[in-house]
C-alpha cells in the first residue's frame, strides 16, 4: 500500500484548499448572476483543481508493473490538466479587463507546473525503486 509523504500531503491540501476558494468565489458569483458563463466555468475550474490535488495524492499508489517509463504522465492527469487549462483560459479571456496581467502569467505558470511536478516526482520515484533482477 502506498503511503504519501508530507510533501505530497501538503501539495494535495494546497490544491484542495485552492479549489475550495475558487469554488466559493464561483458560487458567490453564481448567486449574483446565474446566467454568467464565467461563473459556471469557474465552478468546473474549482472542481478540476480539487480533483487534480486528489489525483496528485494517489501518484505512485497504483504503478503499472508493465510501465517502464516512470516519467510518463497518466491519462487521468493529462485530462484533468487539459480541463483546467481550458477552463482557466476561458475565464481569463472572458475577464481580461478585470484580471491583472501578472495574475494571468501566474496562472499560466501554475498550470504548466502541474505536469512538470508530476514528471519530476515520477522520475525521482523511479530512481528510488529497487532494481529488479
Amino acid at each position: 500500500m502506498h503511503r504519501p509523504n508530507r510533501l505530497t500531503i501538503t501539495i494535495t491540501l494546497l490544491f484542495v484548499l485552492a479549489g475550495l476558494v475558487v469554488g466559493g468565489i464561483a458560487v458567490s458569483r453564481l448567486l449574483v448572476s446565474p446566467e454568467s458563463d464565467v461563473a459556471w466555468v469557474s465552478v468546473l475550474l474549482a472542481l478540476g483543481i480539487v480533483l487534480w490535488g486528489a489525483n496528485f495524492a494517489t501518484l505512485g499508489g497504483h504503478d503499472d508493473p508493465e510501465d517502464d517509463a516512470p516519467a510518463s504522465v497518466s491519462t487521468r492527469t493529462e485530462l484533468l490538466t487539459s480541463a483546467i487549462v481550458a477552463a482557466l483560459g476561458h475565464v481569463l479571456l472572458r475577464t481580461a479587463a478585470d484580471v491583472p496581467p501578472l495574475l494571468c502569467l501566474l496562472a499560466v505558470v501554475v498550470v504548466v507546473g502541474f505536469g512538470m511536478t508530476e514528471r519530476i516526482l515520477r522520475r525521482r520515484r523511479g530512481r528510488q525503486r529497487p532494481s529488479e533482477g
